[in-house]
């Protein structure tokens, strides 16, 4: 969650709808940053990746946050979504977003009151999921549905579900489904201007990672990759990495799938090592059952399959498969008609 100060353009005396405690209409205008595009290499001024980047859609999502009725702490609870258009123009309209260079800029109408608390929750490329349907019924009462917990939010899954044999193009189809959330109190100075601007970009989060592979083979050995695959992968991802008691929501999924690789993977075999980018997308999963890699490959034109479990090429031990990192299959030497292959992982920074 991140703290944020607002910047206010004007500073007027609030109304006296403030001190009577009414609910004030004002504007706030998010900015949004993607996540670095060419991960790997994120950072070596390499041109951002289209797909990866991509914003089709936004959804946003206000739980107001209150006195328990039944602790002695604090709620969060589900008062509106906001269900935003794409559009081109310079400065967006109330109701939808741009997406210039890579920031996205939304706006959004909030009818709030003075000192309230609020944290918004931000969906991109995400299709009608649970918990749309349950914002968007006409079925349950309104003092029903603002008693939803954020919780039913962050634990929602993707809609993206992968089967057997599915290539994982299917968890980029319509662009990587990212979010991320921020905390914001209202206060006087904000009323008054009647415009909220939150100008510093916070970050979004693909919810999925990426396997890229290296061939470091030797010329000589006449090894050629045919692709990779995985298997005893999470057949399920969900829209935030942990709910609000800090556990995982990898946690949450008991079924595993077989995915083969992803059609767009980027190819490059002008000079050793070769790389091959985007090779797979994978969601979340625990340690205690990793997935494994299936290398299938050609030696001296003989076809050959391997299986590399995804460890830690240090300790040798099974490490969680994160959201929004890269993790790198190294092809080595060749010994006893065997690949020698290590398993790596890289933190993405924004």
């Amino acid at each position: 969650m991140v703290l944020l100060i607002a910047g206010c353009s004007e500073n007027k005396m609030p109304d006296d709808r403030v001190t009577n405690g009414e609910d004030i209409e004002t504007a706030i205008i998010f900015q949004l940053g993607v996540p670095g595009g060419n991960e790997v290499e994120y950072g070596r001024s390499i041109p951002a990746d289209k797909e990866e980047n991509e914003v089709y859609t936004m959804k946003v999502y206000d739980f107001q946050v209150k006195e328990s009725v039944q602790s002695d702490g604090r709620d969060t609870l589900f008062t509106g979504a906001y269900f935003l258009e794409k559009t081109d123009e310079e400065t967006p309209h109330t109701g939808s977003f741009t997406n210039k260079g890579g920031i996205i800029t939304a706006r959004i109408s909030l009818s709030a009151k003075l000192n309230s608390e609020h944290v918004f929750v931000f969906v991109a490329n995400e299709g009608v999921t649970r918990f749309d349907s349950i914002a968007q019924t006409d079925t349950i009462p309104l003092e029903e549905l603002r008693k939803i917990p954020i919780d039913r939010l962050r634990k929602t899954p993707s809609t993206r579900l992968p089967g057997n044999g599915d290539n994982t193009d299917v968890l980029m189809k319509n662009g990587a489904v990212m979010t991320t959330d921020c905390y914001l109190s209202i206060t006087e100075e904000m009323i008054a201007a009647g415009k909220i601007n939150i100008s510093s970009p916070l970050y979004l989060q693909r919810i999925v990672a990426r396997v890229d592979v290296v061939d470091r083979v030797d010329a000589s050995m006449n090894f050629k990759l045919v692709s990779v695959g995985a298997k005893g992968t999470a057949a399920q991802g969900y829209l935030f990495e942990r709910g609000s008691d800090g556990v995982r929501t990898a946690l949450l999924c008991t079924g595993t799938v077989e995915l083969v690789q992803n059609s767009g993977m980027a190819a490059d075999e002008t000079t050793r090592p070769y790389t091959y980018k985007k090779a797979l997308y994978l969601y979340e999963s625990d340690a205690v059952s990793p997935p494994t890699l299936v290398v299938t490959y050609t030696l001296n034109g003989s076809r050959g399959t391997q299986e590399v479990e995804m460890k830690d090429n240090v300790t040798n031990q099974p490490f969680d498969i994160r959201r929004n990192w890269v993790y790198t299959l190294e092809i080595g030497d060749i010994k006893s008609a065997a690949l020698s292959c290590q398993t790596g992982r890289e933190e993405i920074i924004n």
